[in-house]
C-alpha cells in the first residue's frame, strides 16, 4: 500500500500544508465527509483483489486469520457472481458491495 501513501503525501504536499497539524482537506474532500468513506472503501477492494490473487496462485494456501479469511469468502464470492461483462470494474464494484453487506451486518 505504499503507492497509496505516496498519493496521499503528494496530495498534503500539493496542499502547502506543513504536515503537522490540523488536515487539510485533499482533492476537495476532508476526511469528515462520508465521501472519505467510499474513497477508502474503494482502496480497500483494491487492495484485496491482488492479495486475494496471489493467494489464489499459492501451491499450498498459508492459514488465514478469522477476518481475514471472511474478507477473502466474501471477494470469491462476489466474484463468482460477476456473469456477462467480467471486467476489472465489475469485479471491483461487486467486492465493494460485498464488503459493504458485511459491514451493514457486522454493525446492525
Amino acid at each position: 500500500m505504499s503507492h497509496l501513501w505516496d498519493a496521499f503525501f503528494a496530495g498534503m504536499a500539493a496542499t502547502g500544508m506543513p504536515p503537522t497539524g490540523p488536515l487539510p482537506e485533499l482533492f476537495g474532500l476532508s476526511l469528515r465527509y462520508p465521501a472519505a468513506a467510499g474513497l477508502l472503501a474503494d482502496v480497500v477492494a483494491i487492495e484485496l483483489l491482488p492479495a486475494h490473487d496471489v493467494l489464489a496462485v499459492m501451491p499450498t494456501r498459508p492459514t488465514l486469520g478469522a477476518g481475514t479469511g471472511a474478507a477473502f469468502k466474501v471477494i470469491e464470492e462476489a466474484v463468482a457472481a460477476v456473469t456477462g461483462d467480467r471486467s476489472p470494474a465489475r469485479a471491483h464494484a461487486a467486492v465493494r458491495a460485498g464488503l459493504a453487506d458485511v459491514a451493514r451486518q457486522t454493525v446492525a
